[in-house]
């Protein structure tokens, strides 16, 4: 009976977010996050100099 009770919740569950997600009224901003890596920039930082390093990281990087 509780495993009954369970899986329909689930299943409720389930059907719920899945109507969520496919919902008209997301599909704009569904459209905009996809789209998220192909227009951002790529930020580059340039490794640290050597000085700024640990002890320990200096003898590996030279």
């Amino acid at each position: 009976m509780i495993s009954g009770i369970f899986t329909l919740s689930a299943l409720i569950g389930f059907l719920g977010v899945t109507w969520w997600a496919y919902s008209r009224h997301n599909r704009a901003r569904f459209d905009e996050a996809a789209q998220l890596p192909l227009t951002e920039e790529m930020q580059h930082t340039p490794p640290p100099a050597p000085a700024e390093l640990p002890p320990c990281c200096r003898e590996i990087q030279q």
